[in-house]
């Protein structure tokens, strides 16, 4: 991976990918959990976005590792590191739970009959058109995986938080005036 593009560093680039998307996958996430009539709309996206950004993290962790050998060392960059060591598997904490509802609540709906054309063609692939047979209770099994979606949410968003707040103080302390003064009094 580039340290570089056109002159800049790339883990900034990456890092936004994953300060929009992450939070925007546990947005998507509650909204799954807590409103059921999105869930066929908006189930897969959401694990699409959430695909995405965890697939960002270990990117940002990859281009973080080759700019922080090219920085001074610092207290700051050691804080933003050790928070970025922990939303790794975090963010793959995250994902797999929310696979896991998804999948759950589709296997649900499949058996009224009631998915989107994107997740009945899965199923019919997938089951080669014989559907899914399932002794299980499988709406104890959503009640279940949803307290875990919510958890690792919560979670989720406070590494996430932790993690770019500390990579702005590494980035930006000390290159800045303190609140409340102007450019020109200085």
């Amino acid at each position: 991976m580039p340290t570089f593009l056109d002159g800049s560093p790339t883990h900034p680039l990456i890092v936004h990918a994953v300060a929009v998307l992450l939070p925007l996958a546990v947005l998507g996430a509650i909204v799954l959990v807590f409103v059921p009539a999105a869930r066929r709309a908006y189930g897969v996206l959401t694990v699409a976005i959430a695909f995405v950004a965890c697939i960002a993290v270990p990117l940002a962790f990859a281009s973080g590792g080759a700019l922080r050998d090219r920085v001074p060392p610092s207290t700051l960059i050691d804080q933003h590191v050790s928070a970025a060591h922990q939303l790794l598997p975090v963010a793959a904490v995250f994902g797999l739970v929310l696979a896991g509802f998804v999948v759950v609540d589709i296997l649900r709906r499949e058996r009224r009959g009631d998915l989107n054309r994107v997740e009945a063609a899965t199923i019919t692939r997938i089951t080669h058109g014989k559907g899914i047979a399932l002794r299980r209770d499988l709406a104890r099994l959503q009640q279940g995986v949803a307290v875990l979606l919510v958890a690792a949410s919560i979670v989720t968003t406070v590494a996430v938080v932790r993690t770019g707040d500390s990579g702005a103080k590494a980035a930006w302390h000390g290159r800045t005036l303190p609140a409340g003064s102007a450019a020109g009094d200085h």
